[in-house]
């Protein structure tokens, strides 16, 4: 007997497509709503735990004060250097590691413009890094094509009207205090993700060794082969070295940042689907009543070939699954080719400002079974309730005024 209804429901919706598309189209779209805003807001954490763990902080941070990386305490600041990269040698959970120079209020001069920015020198091996980090819009971000080169955001080069090519001027308060500064040529732009990078000006290690007049870097980037050993690996680095004058702090140290941005927005952004899914229930209800108008000849006929009630309301519902899985079908398939084209591209730039709610301005979605599971019951269960809802008008009606109906 199912069978039988599931065969009338499928003749009933290719027959009546003219009237049923609208109701398929806005579930299709209520599951590429649910399945995009979910997918986004599981995004927010991942990318920026992966973002400092790959580019910003490493694993592990070591963070050298200027007493020991200046040139003031020289001899000392070496031996303990070599003590400690020897003491890395010993742990193989260290897979590698990586130098930085990070001088913090420096000035840029520019022909009209003074900036205040952070100078980051990295070293040549980190410049594909760098590029996939930041997303590299104009030039060259390879400090050997390009002498005393300097990468700065889109953002500071139109406040600084900037080009590539163009010649600026650095003045930064080295380690040991004396004033130096620095001339640098524009090499190329990368797209500000953040607030924060917007105002980072990346160039070679040795050229920002030199500039801030370091002997050893600021900071010591550690890569893990296991980051579910970073914690531990933390704890025995802060055993072993015991210095005041070496920071250590972990990639989990800078979780809760992330968490809070990811619950805000996911808690932001469930609302907001919430809110579309009474929406696009009241559309798919409408639709599903002026439907049942429509056909109510039909729904006659029916009835006075000896069809009961019962079964016609079957047959209706049979009709709302079939579309509604069709639909569903059709939703995945776009929503998950829209998602492959974005990872492709290595995210979605939704402009410098939003990066205040989500931690950067460029997000890459996380597909979640859950998600999908969550989309697939919206699209099943909606159409049945609204089409449940809208037949119960025809329980009092009279076969012969469903006939009569034009």
């Amino acid at each position: 007997m199912m069978y039988i209804y599931i065969k009338q429901a499928v003749r009933n919706v290719h027959k009546n497509i003219g009237t049923v598309w609208l109701n398929g189209l806005g579930i299709a779209l209520t599951v590429m709503m649910v399945i995009l805003i979910f997918s986004l807001s599981r995004g927010v954490e991942s990318q920026i735990v992966m973002r400092n763990i790959k580019f910003e902080t490493g694993a592990i941070r070591l963070n050298f004060k200027k007493e020991l990386s200046g040139y003031e305490n020289k001899v000392f600041g070496d031996e303990e250097y070599s003590n400690l990269l020897k003491l890395m040698k010993r742990m193989p959970e260290i897979s590698g590691y990586r130098q930085r120079v990070v001088a913090y209020n420096a000035l840029l001069y520019a022909s009209d413009a003074t900036q205040r920015v952070k100078i980051e020198g990295i070293s040549a091996n980190e410049l594909p890094l760098l590029n996939e980090a930041v997303g590299l819009l104009d030039g060259s971000a390879d400090w050997g094509q390009v002498s005393n080169g300097m990468l700065i955001s889109q953002g500071l080069a139109e406040e600084a009207g900037l080009s590539v090519g163009d010649d600026c001027s650095v003045m930064i308060q080295s380690a040991d205090g004396t004033v130096n500064i620095g001339d640098f040529s524009i090499s190329g732009f990368f797209l500000n993700t953040s607030q924060a990078n917007k105002y980072t000006v990346y160039t070679s290690y040795l050229q920002a060794k030199e500039l801030y007049h370091t002997n050893l870097p600021t900071h010591l980037l550690i890569d893990l082969a296991d980051l579910e050993q970073a914690d531990r690996i933390k704890k025995q680095l802060i055993l072993e070295t015991r210095h005041p004058w070496i920071g250590v702090e972990s990639y989990t140290d800078h979780l809760s940042t992330a968490q809070a941005l990811s619950s805000i927005n996911k808690y932001s952004l469930a609302g907001m689907a919430f809110f579309l899914l009474l929406i696009s229930f009241v559309g798919i209800w409408a639709m599903e009543i002026e439907n049942i108008n429509e056909r109510r000849k039909e729904i006659g006929t029916l009835l006075a070939f000896g069809f009961s009630r019962r079964v016609v309301k079957r047959i209706f519902l049979c009709e709302s699954f079939y579309i509604s899985l069709l639909s569903l079908l059709a939703g995945l398939a776009v929503i998950l080719l829209l998602l492959s084209i974005i990872h492709l591209q290595g995210g979605v730039y939704l402009g410098s400002s939003a990066s205040f709610a989500f931690g950067s301005s460029i997000i890459c979605p996380v597909l979640n079974i859950k998600d999908v599971f969550w989309a697939a019951s919206v699209a099943i269960l909606y159409p049945l309730l609204a089409t449940w809802l809208s037949l119960s008008s025809i329980n009092s009606m009279r076969i012969i005024k469903l006939l009569n109906e034009k």
